[in-house]
């Protein structure tokens, strides 16, 4: 319940910070996502996203609220066919998956008002510590002492797995 309701706070915010930009914005958007349909739900890996926690959609990309976040608002931001590796998307799918994750960025700096920075991750591979075979960024709005060591995220993102 909380889930969804993290979910529909975050889409809300998102709608508002989008209609309280100018229209000549730099950050203008030749198509605007729209809302998760009811029978929404994604595949992440084998894993299945209920649409509640999908809260960015593009007809590419997808964003959801992460289950195991490492620091309050930790999202994935993800394209909509799975792929493990980067190089397998298609010139469009990476193109609106790096302009979703600009979005979602702005719009947790928007939610999560305290945020002075961000760790964008991307684990291409088993092997960089993927675990799940799918392309996914992460997404950690960063504020000052939110770790004793600032490289302790890494090791948290390591050790991340759904």
């Amino acid at each position: 319940r909380m889930r969804l309701r993290a979910s529909a706070i975050l889409w809300i915010s998102y709608y508002l910070f989008l209609h309280s930009l100018p229209s000549s914005s730099a950050f203008s958007m030749t198509t605007p996502p729209q809302p998760p349909p009811d029978n929404g739900d994604m595949k992440f890996g084998k894993f299945r996203i209920p649409a509640e926690h999908i809260f960015y959609r593009t007809p590419l990309s997808a964003a959801f609220v992460n289950l195991r976040p490492i620091v309050p608002g930790h999202v994935l931001v993800m394209p909509e066919r799975i792929v493990a590796h980067m190089d397998e998307l298609t010139d469009e799918e990476y193109l609106d998956l790096w302009k979703s994750v600009r979005v979602v960025q702005r719009l947790l700096k928007v939610h999560y008002p305290d945020t002075t920075a961000a760790n964008v991750a991307v684990q291409d591979g088993r092997a960089a510590g993927q675990s799940v075979p799918h392309v996914h960024v992460h997404i950690l709005p960063r504020k000052g002492g939110d770790f004793e060591r600032n490289d302790d995220v890494y090791e948290e993102l390591d050790q991340w797995a759904p």
